[in-house]
């Protein structure tokens, strides 16, 4: 019996620790924060296969592609597996979306498909600009969360 929750314990905590693994950006890509404004002037649809949860691996996602150089805005549908990403095609480019999203985690996701569009002046462009006092940025990160103490609560229940 004690065998058993030994072993218990242990795959409980081996399951847990793997998660959908580390949300801090891997290619150290940090969102532009230039003094001038990035305009978006093109749209990518990428279909991304592989994320197994919303918060961490589409979060990662998210955060890496927000991060790069030229992004605008990065959303991301988890139920329909869909990242929408405004851009400035001068700075960056679908492919290099692509790439870096199929990098992550060691190839755990790959984009199924993809459409980009430009943009013209008469659409909705959106602005990034570090210096403006109204926007703010939210960087929502997981690296710092913890699990509560659930190998104790095992250890009591067994």
């Amino acid at each position: 019996m004690k065998n058993l929750r030994i072993l218990l314990i242990a795959t409980c905590a081996t399951v847990i620790s793997l998660g959908c693994g580390d949300v801090q950006t891997s290619n150290g890509n940090q969102p532009d924060t230039s003094e001038s404004a990035t305009l978006a002037n093109a749209v990518a649809n990428l279909e991304i296969d592989g994320m197994a949860c919303e918060v961490m691996c589409g979060g990662k996602i998210k955060e890496t592609l927000a991060g790069m150089t030229g992004v605008v805005s990065c959303d991301l549908d988890f139920d329909k597996k869909l990242a929408t990403v405004k851009f400035d095609n001068n700075s960056t480019s679908k492919n290099d979306m692509i790439s870096v999203i199929q990098e992550l985690n060691e190839g755990q996701f790959k984009v199924l498909s993809s459409d980009e569009k430009t943009l013209n002046n008469s659409e909705d462009e959106e602005v990034f600009n570090s210096n403006s006092s109204e926007q703010s940025v939210e960087v929502i990160s997981a690296g710092n969360f913890k699990f509560p103490n659930i190998l104790d609560a095992l250890t009591e229940i067994l």
